[in-house]
């Protein structure tokens, strides 16, 4: 599978690309909405994938299609199960963004609660000060 790839993992597509706002666009008409069309067909998606496609903002679906530049490719060929690769690049994308905002999420519970007191830290018995008696 990795054969065709050069000593980088690339596939020797060009990365120039085009510019469309926050999402770079390597490959494609040009027309997402409509690459997105052709990706479906070409690819012999059911109904289930299509649906999931369409509940994705317009990067993820870029980055699932391949057209973005990334390690994704347009057609699938020699899969044996079109549906099952794109449900798992959807799974790959979405899970991401979750990871990311759960990060986030705790960040900010964090900077809420301000400084973690030492109480409940590894700190222990020493929380309070030099117990020891060394100065």
């Amino acid at each position: 599978r990795d054969g065709d790839r050069g000593r980088d993992g690339d596939r020797g597509r060009d990365r120039g690309g085009r510019d469309h706002g926050e999402v770079k666009v390597v490959g494609g008409s040009g027309d997402w909405r409509r690459d997105l069309k052709d990706f479906i067909e070409k690819n012999g998606l059911d109904e289930r994938t299509r649906e999931a496609l369409k509940q994705l903002d317009k990067p993820k679906v870029i980055e699932v299609m391949g057209i973005d530049g990334g390690r994704n490719t347009f057609i699938l060929e020699n899969v044996r199960n079109p549906d099952a690769v794109v449900m798992s690049r959807i799974k790959r994308v979405t899970r991401r963004d979750a990871v990311i905002l759960r990060s986030l999420a705790q960040l900010d519970l964090a900077r809420r609660q301000g400084p973690m007191r030492a109480e409940g830290s590894i700190a222990g018995p020493f929380a309070g000060g030099n117990t020891l008696g060394v100065a």
